[in-house]
């Protein structure tokens, strides 16, 4: 998740398009498994421990989220959550912006 600067030097999650929001939303999703698929997603972290670890909860209680997450999104494994999360996730095509997302994203 992008990040932009605050004025005294702390970083604050950067506003999303209206039409990944309404998605984020329409997911169903509690804010601690939104925390976890975007680390999911967004850091690459597959393993539980790291996740675990990001957040200060235990590796069971990341199950639980993944579990969750995957009953929420009709997804059967956590490579079939990584899927789903990135297309919920997907920028528009003319979207604006200097990361990689063109290159990463399959039309």
């Amino acid at each position: 998740m992008k990040r932009l600067l605050r004025d005294d030097g702390g970083t604050v999650a950067a506003p999303l398009p209206p039409n990944i929001q309404k998605a984020r939303d329409d997911s169903g999703l509690t804010t601690r498994e939104l925390e976890v698929a975007d680390l999911l997603l967004n850091e690459r972290t597959y393993q539980h421990k790291a996740i675990a670890k990001a957040l200060g909860i235990s590796q069971r209680t990341v199950e639980i989220h993944l579990s969750n997450i995957g009953a929420k999104l009709g997804a059967k494994s956590k490579a079939h959550i990584l899927l789903l999360w990135r297309d919920i996730n997907r920028q528009p095509a003319d979207h604006d912006c200097r990361c990689d997302c063109r290159r990463s994203s399959t039309p």
